[in-house]
């Protein structure tokens, strides 16, 4: 196990490259995203922040690029070995995210309303999938609950279906999944968070959808009359959730302090990790499923051997 002091404000969003060899990491209120070497912990370099705080990182399939969201709605496509933009696209409303591809062809981000994707991010106008507008909200695009203002389908978080065929968003009230091609909705699983941001990612073989919202997270089949499986132990919001590569394990991360493992077909806890960082508002697993890594609320990162 090891830690280190990666920034000096929260660590919200971390991403392993797919060899495993390099961690990206951006805290809150903060325009650079850092990379490191996991097993050290020794900073590799950053990305210069140039268009606002970073709200999201994610490395391309082949680790040579890596994209980057912000919070005033740009996407920004980097070469992960110079550091360097490559391009920058902009939508309204979209901050959040980011997600590759499978095949690395496109980049999404989602926000207020939607999902957008680009091809090539030096396209100002994206593909777009649920009800995205580029454009300010009229009424009937607002609602109240329990006395406040908010808008259809604030969605925080977004993931590619491994074969690339759909597309999951996961926000208030509910996680959508549309099919690419035709944009139609293929799933919707309603939930009744509001407040706090809502996590979503596909099992490895893609039949199951986990989401997270305020302290619940589940795990729903996308087809057939499969069970809900529900993850309960959580006592805080769950910021991060996601699959071993074997499909059978979920990873759930929460604000309460702790890395959970769960049996993915029963809901069964199998494993905690807490590792004194407080509050942790980010994590992820490394594509090999060996190596765990943590932020937490004092800018903190832990990464450690998840068979240790």
């Amino acid at each position: 196990m090891l830690v280190w002091n990666a920034h000096k404000s929260k660590v919200r969003h971390l991403a392993f490259s797919p060899d495993g060899a390099r961690l990206a990491s951006a805290a809150e209120k903060a325009a650079t995203v850092r990379l490191w070497e996991p097993t050290t912990g020794r900073k590799l370099g950053e990305l210069p922040g140039r268009w606002g705080f970073t709200s999201g990182v994610a490395f391309s399939p082949d680790g040579k690029r890596i994209a980057t969201t912000t919070m005033n709605f740009r996407v920004a496509i980097w070469d992960a070995e110079a550091r360097r933009p490559l391009a920058v696209a902009a939508a309204s409303q979209t901050r959040y995210g980011p997600a590759f591809a499978p095949d690395g062809s496109c980049v999404a981000a989602t926000g207020w309303a939607g999902v957008a994707v680009w091809r090539d991010p030096a396209v100002p106008h994206p593909e777009t999938l649920g009800p995205y507008a580029d454009s300010n909200w009229g009424p009937d695009e607002r609602f109240e609950f329990d006395g406040k203002d908010y808008v259809v389908d604030k969605f925080d978080s977004l993931a590619f279906s491994p074969d690339g065929r759909l597309v999951a968003a996961n926000g208030i009230f509910r996680a959508v999944v549309w099919d690419r091609a035709t944009r139609a909705v293929h799933r919707v699983v309603p939930h009744d968070e509001v407040d706090a941001l809502s996590v979503v990612s596909f099992s490895p073989d893609g039949r199951r959808l986990a989401i997270g919202f305020g302290k619940a997270a589940e795990i729903h089949p996308l087809k057939g009359k499969g069970r809900r499986v529900v993850l309960t132990g959580h006592t805080m919001a769950v910021r991060a959730i996601g699959f071993a590569p074997d499909g059978r394990t979920a990873v759930t991360a929460s604000s309460d302090g702790t890395v959970r493992f769960w049996d993915a077909a029963t809901g069964a806890p199998t494993r905690t990790f807490d590792w004194g960082i407080g509050r942790v508002y980010g994590a992820a697993l490394s594509p090999d499923g060996l190596t765990c890594a943590a932020g937490g609320e004092k800018g903190q990162i832990v990464v450690w051997d998840v068979d240790a």
